[in-house]
């Protein structure tokens, strides 16, 4: 068992690196050189450095590899050092030789400091990140709605995952008593325990088993023992909220970046998992359709590169995105991208769109008996190597090229580039397949009418069997 945490993000443990982290090594050694060059012209002996100027040139290194987020902050320090020294340098030899050498360093160290400074500010590859400060969208508390009811205790018990839940939980309501969560886990030498829990929940665990080191396992009876009512889920850990919504526990909040779960079974809180329910059949299917205003911080969070005129972040819009997927609503998590789909797209919001892709394509196959044209066409252009069904993979390299039409290329590569209403222009109308396709936009618009009359509309002509059932499917899901 492995303590179940956020990974850590030291440089010496993230796989491969980043454009950021190789400028940030090769300006540590420029840096360096330059310090030694400066000391040798100062008749000063190497073997012997101040220790002022040994913590100068070895906190920065430190600093990164012990978390990779502190890169935009070390490399201005070492520009500045880089910088400082080369013009010591030249004042100690003022000649043209040293004034060339000064600028020529000069400018070396600008560049690694602005291909560092693109990558983080989220020009980079995932995972995003960007420039600013205030709370970042991760543990935003102003999401978390939540009204614990009180039994005969003081408190209402509650189980944490993870440390950011933690965090909210105890800052939004002291009158939630917190059981156990990581970091009491780990003082109080109860990780496999912690860790044991989120296994029994993955594995789907019910029922009481003796583990392989002797303890009890199954997740009704630990929460039971601990008389739990609330577990609280990050949205980063997908399979976990996943596999809780397998389960008799359901979520009370959707658009949190820490997912309250209460069991069914608890009647307390009926009324609210059944408003939840309904909200959740409305971001789907009814006509919901986010603005880029949703993801606003308003206030709780700078980012300096929506300030200088830059595009939103899209990192609420994946939280909300993920948060959607886990719960088998693939087509809520393609809404909650869509504002910010327009225009040049981040690495990591293209991810998340291939994903949401995936998943749509499978649940048709798996619901209906067969994917879509569209849908086939869309995940071949997206050139995704994700884990999707052999025989969806099979029809994307197969059926697309045989199908393939020109008016369909064209709506798919709109659609693609997030111009949903081209792409409906762009379809022709008397083809069943294009027809579900303009459905399925327009239902991906909120435009629930619409859809649910070319949806009917299939349902009354169309010969195709697959079609029919995934036309009366949807629109029954449609009010």
């Amino acid at each position: 068992m492995h303590y179940v945490e956020t990974p850590w993000t030291g440089l010496l443990f993230t796989g491969a690196w980043r454009s950021s982290e190789w400028c940030f090594i090769i300006m540590w050694c420029f840096a360096t050189v330059s310090r030694i060059a400066v000391r040798q012209n100062q008749g000063r002996s190497l073997s012997k450095p101040p220790l002022r100027q040994l913590t100068g040139w070895l906190l920065p290194l430190l600093a990164v590899v012990l978390c990779r987020r502190n890169i935009p902050v070390c490399s201005l320090w070492l520009f500045l050092q880089t910088i400082s020294n080369a013009k010591f340098a030249t004042n100690l030899t003022p000649s043209g030789q040293a004034r060339k050498h000064s600028v020529w360093h000069g400018g070396l160290a600008a560049s690694l400091l602005l291909l560092m400074l693109c990558d983080a500010t989220g020009q980079g590859a995932k995972p995003f990140h960007r420039l600013g400060w205030g709370i970042a969208p991760e543990i935003d508390p102003r999401l978390l709605d939540l009204e614990p009811k009180q039994g005969s205790d003081e408190f209402v018990s509650a189980w944490s995952a993870d440390r950011k839940s933690t965090g909210m939980v105890a800052w939004l309501y002291p009158s939630i008593k917190l059981i156990d969560h990581p970091q009491r886990a780990l003082l109080g030498g109860r990780t496999n325990l912690h860790d044991g829990l989120i296994a029994d929940f993955l594995g789907a665990h019910r029922a009481r088993y003796r583990r392989d080191d002797g303890t009890w396992g199954g997740w009704v009876n630990t929460l039971a023992n601990w008389k739990a009512t609330i577990v609280f889920v990050p949205v980063e850990m997908e399979q976990l909220n996943r596999s809780l919504q397998k389960t008799t526990w359901r979520p009370l909040d959707l658009d949190s970046p820490t997912v309250p779960f209460v069991s069914t079974e608890d009647l307390r809180y009926a009324q609210v998992i059944l408003d939840t329910m309904q909200q959740e059949r409305f971001v789907e299917t009814g006509p919901w359709a986010p603005s880029i205003d949703v993801y606003d911080g308003r206030g709780w969070r700078f980012d300096i590169v929506e300030a200088l005129g830059g595009p939103m972040a899209p990192s609420p819009a994946i939280l909300q995105s993920q948060k959607f997927r886990s719960m088998n609503s693939p087509l809520a998590a393609l809404r909650a991208l869509l504002p910010l789909r327009h225009g040049r797209q981040h690495q990591s919001l293209r991810h998340e769109f291939q994903k949401c892709q995936i998943e749509l394509a499978n649940q048709e196959w798996t619901t209906f008996g067969n994917t879509t044209r569209f849908r086939q066409q869309v995940v071949h252009e997206l050139n995704t190597t994700e884990n999707v069904y052999s025989e969806l993979t099979n029809a994307t390299s197969t059926s697309v090229k045989n199908a393939e039409t020109v008016e369909m290329q064209t709506a798919v590569n709109l659609y693609i580039a997030g111009d949903l209403e081209s792409a409906i222009a762009a379809l022709p109308n008397n083809d069943d397949e294009a027809t579900y396709a303009i459905a399925m936009i327009q239902l991906e618009l909120g435009e629930s009418t619409k859809a649910k009359a070319n949806f009917q509309r299939l349902i009354d002509s169309t010969q195709n069997q697959n079609l029919n059932i995934a036309s009366k499917y949807w629109g029954d899901q449609i009010d």
